[in-house]
């Protein structure tokens, strides 16, 4: 499932940097938010950001579905190599729980190593 998440996030980020560079987002120094807001309009509303946008749905339900199988679990500290790489590997795909699976690493690196 992590594996299928990657590629689906891969392909949305494709489409992504299509459609930014097709049609950038206004500056976000442009303070007058009434000219912002109807430039994200026409903007969200060209091909290249619509697939983008459809790209997304599928990640982003994944991703859902990813979250909720793991999340229960991943606030646990790890106490194996093992459980702590499965955790970094989940972690580099659902970036929330890469620092906990960085902690845990570290922890046991310190336990291992200075004991």
């Amino acid at each position: 499932m992590v594996v299928e998440f990657d590629r689906l996030s891969t392909e949305s980020c494709r489409f992504y940097e299509i459609a930014r560079q097709a049609h950038p987002c206004p500056d976000p120094q442009i303070f007058d938010l009434d000219a912002h807001v109807e430039a994200n309009k026409r903007i969200k509303a060209a091909s290249e950001w619509q697939a983008y946008i459809a790209a997304r749905e599928p990640t982003d339900e994944m991703d859902d579905r990813l979250d909720a199988i793991v999340s229960p679990f991943m606030d646990e500290p790890m106490v194996t190599l093992p459980a702590i790489l499965l955790k970094f590997r989940i972690g580099k795909s659902l970036r929330q729980y890469e620092d906990g699976a960085l902690a845990g690493l570290s922890r046991l690196a310190a336990e291992v190593l200075c004991a």
